[in-house]
C-alpha cells in the first residue's frame, strides 16, 4: 500500500560538495553585486538568477530553493567567522603572525559551537564588498578636526551602518 503523493517526492540529492559551495558563493556575489539590477528585484527572480549562474559554474542541478537554504547555512557561519577574525586582529599580540590570528579566530569561533569548516567559502567571500568591515574610529581619526559644533557626515554614517556599528 502506498501513501498519497509518495511518488511525487523528488529524490534527495547528496550533500553540497566543496565545489558546489564555492560556485554558490561566486554566483551569489556576482548576482548580488550586479550594479545594473542591484536590489530592485523580487526574491524569486534573485534566486533564479543565482541558480542560472550557479549552473553555469558547476553544472549542478540544484533548485533555487536548495541554493537558498544552503546560502542561509553558509552566510551566518562565515559572518561569525569574520567577526572572530576581527576580534583576533584587535588583540594583535606582539609578534603574532597571520597564522596565529587565524588560529585564534578558529578558537574563538569554536568556543560557542562546532568548529568552522567553511574555509573554502570564506576564501571567496572575504574580499567581497558586502563582507568588508570598516573601522569607524579609524575613519573618524582621519577626518580633519573642526572647532565648534561636530559635523554631520552622511558618508561616515553609511560606513558605520555597513560595518554594523550601532546595530547591536
Amino acid at each position: 500500500m502506498s501513501r498519497i503523493g509518495e511518488g511525487s517526492k523528488r529524490a534527495k540529492l547528496p550533500n553540497f560538495s566543496t565545489e558546489e559551495d564555492v560556485a554558490l558563493c561566486h554566483a551569489y556575489l556576482a548576482i548580488s553585486e550586479d550594479p545594473i539590477i542591484g536590489n530592485s528585484q523580487q526574491a524569486n527572480a534573485f534566486w533564479a538568477r543565482i541558480q542560472k549562474q550557479f549552473f553555469e559554474l558547476c553544472l549542478s542541478n540544484r533548485t533555487s530553493n536548495s541554493l537558498k537554504c544552503r546560502w542561509n547555512f553558509i552566510r551566518p557561519r562565515c559572518q561569525k567567522y569574520w567577526e572572530c577574525l576581527v576580534e583576533a586582529d584587535r588583540e594583535n599580540k606582539s609578534g603574532s603572525s597571520e597564522l596565529n590570528k587565524v588560529d585564534l579566530a578558529k578558537t574563538l569561533y569554536h568556543e560557542n559551537g562546532p568548529p568552522f569548516r567553511l574555509e573554502h567559502c570564506f576564501a571567496v567571500l572575504k574580499n567581497a564588498i558586502k563582507w568588508s568591515t570598516v573601522d569607524v574610529d579609524e575613519v573618524k581619526s582621519k577626518l580633519p578636526s573642526m572647532p565648534g559644533k561636530p559635523r554631520f557626515c552622511p558618508f561616515l554614517k553609511s560606513l558605520a551602518r555597513s560595518a554594523g556599528v550601532g546595530d547591536r
